[in-house]
Parts: structure tokens; sequence; C-alpha cells
């Protein structure tokens, strides 16, 4: 039945208190001339109605049953439905509702997703989806070719793939050349509400040929979550920034719309996400956004994301990758063109950069964060080159393997322990101590930068060389955040100071603290000096050479008493002094 209040009923709306009587859902419909829907007033749309025109006042609300929701589409376009006059091929379309459930930062929520193509359990299901937001293409239960999909609207889906509540069944779909167009925002990206491909519960997805481009805050192109598996390949995937609301107030938690700005990044939008026990590939792809991110994981337990043979790039800010607390990000054989960061890795998640790939990004090359371990591997011929720091550690101790590859920071710093500069952080954790061990493995490589511990508070930082050549100073240091040199503390910065996270300014020097650097050199490594460095331990394997660069001699002093330098282990504050032969 649709109901509308007995104070404005027009001709038409009494038409349709009398014609639209059937159960609901998309297996019953009206057709219309039009429909008018007075400002202030209530319409229960039970049936999908077609129309010509349709009206609807300023305040004016349509709603679907319970258990249904409602969609307008003009011309197979879905477009939120709000007061204004729309004409053309106009459909209400009431389907069944898609509950799904998520743990957001520790709340539970539910929401009642709409689709223009639903699946579930390996089936297509007509009822829940909305067919009239797909101007073109085929579907059936096992694949979707050349669907066209338009939306003007917010959170609404394009394509969702699942399972039902009690199936653990897994089964496979195959979407072919999609062609998805989004604008408007989303409203909660952590359950990919707005997402113009999801799949969830153990559907096992593959995507070809796909070009998808979405304009909108936290309107993701695609979204995996559950135990599903995403596979896209040979696709074009491009996302905007959207317009955030007027009332809009950043809060980090349920309801934030764009990024953390203490990152030390801006944007609100990212064009991928993994969550959960999700598996992601993005193989001989395109992938890009506005800022934010262009791969990111979240809410992880067990997530793996892959990126094969494909160009990633963000435009005014962001990053390339982000491997959550816990999740495994694999890239391999890639370029990334990034303005901030090329990876960003929290706690104790691993990625690993191999296949010859390129990662060249604007500020810091890669960022760990976070008081935890986790793993960073960078191997076979692959190159992370950076304007500023090539590896930095904020806060945390994580173990950084780089095996036959090349790191190149124009900054000269090429890694960096710090305490975390992260304000929110700072804020709620304070000042970190311990004795925490983060191990720099540098194998069957030539580099040159420096390797500096700024964080002796709480980390030693272990060097090894094996079979490589460093030119640079490894050494501890006195290591203050750039905002703090500017004259702020941490709790004055707000988001136009984000650009502030992750400088800093070194000054190298001894540490007085419990923690300091150790450096391991193999018989076939050596270690060129170009500036005096610090230590705390030293071993040198026999055939190893450590020396200091032309034109500059090299004296070593071990708690003050000069020392030679030879094959030996060496303990206590030891001060590698480079000298001017001139």
């Amino acid at each position: 039945m649709v109901f509308i209040s007995a104070r404005t009923l027009t001709p038409c709306a009494l038409l349709l208190t009398g014609i639209l009587s059937g159960c609901g859902g998309s297996g019953d419909s009206t057709a219309l001339e039009s429909l008018t829907v007075a400002a202030d007033d209530t319409l229960v749309i039970s049936t999908t109605t077609t129309l010509d025109k349709l009206s609807i006042g300023e305040n004016a609300t349509l709603s679907a049953p319970d258990g249904y929701t409602l969609t307008l589409t003009v011309n197979n376009v879905e477009t939120g439905i709000t007061a204004g006059n729309y004409s053309g091929d106009i459909v209400l379309h009431v389907a069944e509702a898609i509950p799904l459930s998520f743990s957001i930062f520790g709340s539970d929520v539910t929401y009642n997703y709409r689709a223009a193509l639903y699946v579930e359990d390996g089936a297509y299901v007509e009822s829940k989806s909305v067919p009239s937001a797909i101007s073109s293409g085929d579907v059936s239960d096992s694949a979707a070719d050349s669907v066209v999909i338009r939306s003007e609207g917010e959170n609404f889906n394009g394509i969702l793939i699942g399972s039902s509540a009690d199936s653990t069944d897994s089964f496979d779909y195959e979407i072919n050349n999609p062609e998805i167009t989004f604008d408007g925002n989303g409203s909660n990206d952590f359950a990919g509400l707005g997402a113009a491909v999801m799949t969830a519960g153990y559907a096992n997805v593959a995507m070809t040929g796909a070009v998808i481009t979405n304009t909108g805050s936290i309107r993701p192109a695609t979204f995996a979550t559950g135990n599903s598996t995403l596979t896209v390949t040979d696709s074009v995937i491009t996302t905007y920034n959207g317009t955030l609301p007027e009332d809009y107030v950043w809060a980090l938690g349920s309801g934030m719309m764009e990024v953390p700005w203490m990152l030390g990044i801006t944007g609100n939008v990212r064009s991928t996400l993994a969550t959960q026990n999700a598996t992601a590939y993005y193989v001989n792809s395109d992938l890009s956004s506005d800022a934010w991110g262009v791969l990111s994981t979240d809410d992880v337990n067990g997530t793996e994301l892959y990126c094969i043979n494909s160009h990633v790039s963000t435009r005014e800010s962001g990053y390339g990758a982000y491997s959550d607390n816990g999740a495994d990000v694999v890239i391999r054989g890639c370029d990334f063109d990034i303005t901030d960061y090329g990876l960003i890795l929290t706690s104790s998640s691993t990625a690993t950069v191999s296949g010859s790939s390129d990662i060249q990004s604007g500020r810091i090359g890669v960022m760990l964060h976070s008081n935890a371990t986790g793993t960073l591997t960078i191997n076979d011929s692959s190159v992370i080159h950076s304007a500023g720091t090539g590896i930095q550690a904020k806060g945390s101790y994580p173990t950084i393997n780089i095996d036959s590859a090349t790191v190149v920071s124009d900054s000269g710093v090429l890694v960096q322990l710090m305490a975390n500069d992260d304000p929110y952080f700072v804020a709620m954790v304070g000042t970190v101590t311990g004795n925490y061990e983060s191990a720099i493995n540098i194998a069957n490589t030539s580099l040159s930068g420096d390797l500096v511990n700024g964080n002796t508070l709480a980390v030693t930082m272990q060097v090894n060389l094996e079979n490589s050549e460093l030119t640079g100073a490894i050494t501890t240091a006195t290591t203050t955040p750039q905002y703090e040199v500017a004259g702020f503390t941490a709790d004055q910065l707000t988001a136009a100071d984000y650009a502030y996270i992750g400088e800093v300014v070194n000054v190298y020097g001894e540490t007085s603290n419990s923690n300091g650097v150790t450096v391991s050199l193999d018989a076939s490594s050596s270690w060129t000096l170009d500036q005096t460095s610090w230590l705390t331990s030293l071993t040198i394997a026999e055939g190893a050479e450590i020396t200091a660069s032309d034109g500059s001699s090299l004296t070593m002093y071990v708690d003050g008493v000069e020392t030679a330098i030879s094959a030996g282990h060496y303990e206590g504050n030891i001060r590698l002094q480079v000298a001017s032969e001139g």
C-alpha cells in the first residue's frame, strides 16, 4: 500500500493508493504517468513504480516498507531521492533489503545495502537487485558481462556479491568488462557502503577489463571483505575526492569521512579496500586516487593484498599501499608514482616489494608506525626512490630486509628510527620507552645514504651488512620533530599542519640511553663513512672493510680510547671519527 498525508493528496496520489497494493518488491510493478509528493509529506512506496514525471517537494520523504529499500533511477542512473522535478524513464524501485553487519571501532552496525546487481550463494537475486540501474549488459547466475552502471546518489553499491548468513560454501563469479561511474559520497567505507564492486562472504570473484570511476568521499571503487577473494585484471580504477557535507566535523572513528590527517596526508577517498579475512589481487591494472590512498587494508583478520604488474598513483596526497596491523601486502613488478608515502605499515603487518618494482615517492618511501613489530622486505632488483626519508619507522621496531634491491633518498637518509610524532598517538600513549630491537638486514646490494636511530629511548637499531657496500653514516642521533623546531607542540597541530608529520631534524651524536646502534659486516661487505658515526656495538669479519670517503681519514674511539679498525667485536661508546685530510 502507498501512504501519503491526506491533507495533500493529489489526484495522482489518490490513484496510487488505489492501485499500489501488492506485497512489495520488484516482483510487482505499477506504471504511472506522474507522481507529485508535496513538501513535508511522507510517502511509502510498496511496489516498484515506473513514471514519466516525478515531483518531490522540500522535506518530503519517500521510503519503502520495513524489510525493503527504495531506489530512484532516472534514465537508468541511480539518483538521490531529494527535492526536485524529474522527467524521463523514472523508476522507484522497491527491493528486498540486503542487511549486512560489521563491527567497526568497537560498535556493531547493520546496514541495509542497495545494489544494482546482487548475487548470493552463486545465484543472481533479482528481488534484491535494482536492475533499472543497469543501462546495458547481461547478467546471469555465473557472470555479469559488459554491464554499465551509473550512480549520482549516495551509498549505492554497483555490484555486491556475497553469501547468505548461514553459508560457508565458496562459489565463483565473473565480472567481465563492466563500466561503473559513481558521483556522490559514501558514508562508511569500513563497511563498503557505496562501493562500486563489493565482495563478501565466501565469494570468489574474478573481474576483468573493468573501467571504474568514482567521485565522492569514502566511495571506494572496490571493497573485499569477509572470506571473499577478489581478483581484478586488466582494469582501470580511478577515484576522486568528494565534497564533504557542510556540517561535517572530523573525528577519528565511526563517521570519519576523510583520512586521519595525523598520518601526514590529506584526502577523503581510498580507491580499494580489503578487510577482515579477504584476499584481493590487482593484476595488469592502472589504479589511482586523488588523495588518501590507493591500495588499502583495514579492520584486518588475515587480510592479504597483492598488486602485480600494475601502475599505482596518487595525484594530490596520500599513499600507494597500506598494510594494516596483521595484513600481508605484496607488491610485485609494479610502478608507483606517489605524492607522500609509497607504502605504510602498521604494527605487526608485513609488506614485500619485489619483481623489479619501482616505487617513486614525493616525500617518504615507506613509513612504519605504531608501537609494535612488522616486516618490510625489498628485494629482486626493486627500487624505492624518495625525495625525503627512504624508510621511516615511527615508534616501531620492525625488521627491514633489503636484498638485491636499491633504496635512494634525495635527502640522504635511507633509514630513520624515530619516536612517533603523530599528535593523536602522542596524546594517547605518550613517550614510549623500552629495550626493543629493530633489525636492518642489507644483502647483495650497494647503497648510499645514512641509517639513523633517533629513538634510543625505546629501540636498538641492528644493522647487518652481507655482501654489500654502504656509503654514509650509521649512527645514533637526537631527532626532533619539525613542528617542534617551528615552535609548536603536538597538541597545537591541526589538519592544516598535516605536512609537518614525518618531518624531523637529526643531530648525529652519541646516546646516553640504554639503546643504540649495532653494526655487523660479513667478510664480503664494506662501509665507507662520509661523516662521523656513533655506535654501541661493532662486529667486523675478517676481510670486511671500513674506510673513510676520499679525501678524509677515519679514526675509531671505543669509550674514548683510540682503537685500530680491524676484524673483531667492539662494544661501548664507539665513535668513528671522519676528518678532512685537507
